[in-house]
């Protein structure tokens, strides 16, 4: 367990730059490493080593402030590409901020105001139907592994 994962692919990054390819590599053995940290935490469970470890103070976290307070002001609007859509509801039923309703001919209508920034939905469409670009529609790119 607190283990690195250098060179998973980072969820922001992968929708505002998804034509950067290093953003979509997981490591080759992304699999074994979860697997083994699953049995290691549930071997802490049983044996009741589970403690809890609070974050200490990181220099950086006061560099990084800007960043977080920008991320309240910019923020991307998610587009609905009609075309690609299949009416399957995976974005109303991920949303948990219920920033999706059914329109009268099914297609979800997304309300800027009320979203949390989550991207769950684009995450959750299987045709790819959701962007944050008027223009482009996102493309399905496969991973390492």
């Amino acid at each position: 367990m607190n283990r690195a994962y250098n060179g998973c692919p980072a969820t922001d990054g992968t929708l505002l730059a998804p034509f950067i390819k290093r953003l979509f590599r997981f490591p080759k053995n992304l699999d074994n490493i979860i697997a083994d940290d699953i049995s290691t935490f549930s071997e802490k469970m049983k044996n009741g080593v589970i403690t809890l470890n609070e974050p200490t103070f990181k220099l950086y976290s006061i560099l990084n402030y800007p960043n977080k307070l920008a991320g309240h002001f910019i923020t991307f609007r998610i587009y609905l590409h009609k075309h690609k859509c299949s009416k399957c509801n995976n974005c109303i039923n991920n949303c948990p901020s219920g920033a999706f309703e059914k329109s009268a001919d099914s297609y979800p209508i997304f309300h800027f105001i009320k979203c949390e920034k989550c991207y769950r939905c684009i995450h959750h469409c299987p045709n790819l139907a959701l962007s944050l670009s008027k223009r482009k529609t996102p493309r399905k790119v496969l991973g390492n592994k």
